[in-house]
């Protein structure tokens, strides 16, 4: 491979900047800082995404680029690239493919074990909890690489100024319950400003700058990683529950479940939301140091996860045993009969 790489970040949707699509975008943004040549591509790609999209790389549907094996490396989320292996048996190379798991529960997130077993793909999952649950027990010897919805290095460096007086909030939610809506509404009839982030509200790609006047931040999943870089306290509340106020003490297992409310699902009232938020929020703000520090050492910038990635797929003995079994599994009955029946599924529920 050259130095400058032909990179594919390759997923199911670009609608609406929700999660997976963040984190598609931030992994095209990273390879594009590093001077490689990036495409962005989905099998739809709405027009309000067009219309707010600002990077530099170009923004394809899959079906529009010339072939999807004519890359040096592709990040696949969502299974997205298997209805283009119907030509396997025709191509000469194949790309370094990571497949990308980021949710326990989504089918388009369990990755194909076939491919891993017999091509040596990584897997790389956004938190343990998803490794647990697509990874097969039996399955030994995977290169699996958890990224931990990490954030991207920007947001560690940007500055905020801390404030030991809760004036204002920021909701981050696509999903937001009633309760939560409740609870808003009598912190705002309390004289705090309440600003909520999501589908049906405010609706826009948030970058660190969008937290400068944010004192506290209410969401789960991947804007907590946001909040920890940025220094602000983080209460974790969605659609699953939550536990609250993220502190040194329940980090561990918040972030093995991705911040997302699992495994408890403690389902509060709005009146135990908004006590929990005015009485825990000081002692959450002094916490934020060491919990940002932990959080850092433990790996939650994306840089550094993705140039872990990069040195993989760098390495010369990886790409040799890679173009082996790439040569091996052409003519390997079993893998191409289960590869046949992949694409084909896969062909027909993005053809929907």
């Amino acid at each position: 491979m050259s130095s400058c790489f032909k990179v594919l970040i390759s997923t199911g949707k670009l609608i609406h900047f929700t999660g997976s699509e963040i984190v598609a975008l931030e992994t095209a943004e990273w390879f594009q800082a590093q001077g490689h040549e990036v495409v962005l591509a989905a099998h739809t790609i709405s027009n309000f995404f067009i219309d707010h999209f600002d990077s530099d790389f170009r923004l394809s549907t899959l079906h529009d680029l010339p072939s999807v094996f004519d890359f040096d490396f592709v990040w696949c989320q969502h299974l997205s690239m298997l209805p283009f292996f119907r030509t396997y048996e025709k191509i000469d190379k194949l790309p370094f493919i990571a497949l990308v798991s980021l949710s326990p529960y989504e089918p388009l997130e369990k990755p194909d074990n076939y491919l891993i077993k017999y091509l040596g793909l990584p897997l790389v999952v956004n938190s343990q909890e998803t490794a647990d649950a697509v990874v097969p027990s039996n399955q030994v010897g995977l290169r699996i690489i958890n990224f931990k919805n990490a954030a991207p290095s920007h947001f560690w460096s940007y500055v905020v100024q801390a404030s030991n007086t809760l004036k204002c909030i920021a909701v981050v939610s696509n999903h937001i319950p009633e309760e939560l809506i409740e609870s808003i509404l009598t912190l705002q009839k309390a004289g705090i400003k309440v600003i909520v982030f999501g589908m049906g509200h405010e609706f826009r790609r948030l970058q660190a700058a969008g937290f400068s006047y944010v004192d506290a931040v209410v969401t789960i999943g991947k804007t907590v990683p946001y909040a920890i870089a940025l220094g602000i306290p983080v209460y974790m509340y969605d659609r699953f529950g939550g536990d609250g106020w993220l502190s040194l003490s329940n980090f561990d297992q918040a972030a093995h479940y991705n911040f997302s409310g699992r495994p408890n699902l403690q389902k509060k009232s709005s009146e135990i939301i908004e006590k929990e938020i005015l009485n825990g929020f000081a002692d959450a703000q002094q916490g934020c140091s060491l919990l940002r520090n932990k959080a850092q050492a433990a790996g939650y910038v994306l840089d550094d996860q993705l140039e872990h990635l990069f040195s993989i797929l760098a390495d010369e003995a990886t790409i040799f045993d890679y173009e082996t079994r790439f040569r091996r599994s052409r003519s390997d009955p079993e893998f191409l009969m289960h590869l046949n029946l992949t694409c084909n599924l896969t062909h027909i529920i993005y053809s929907q």
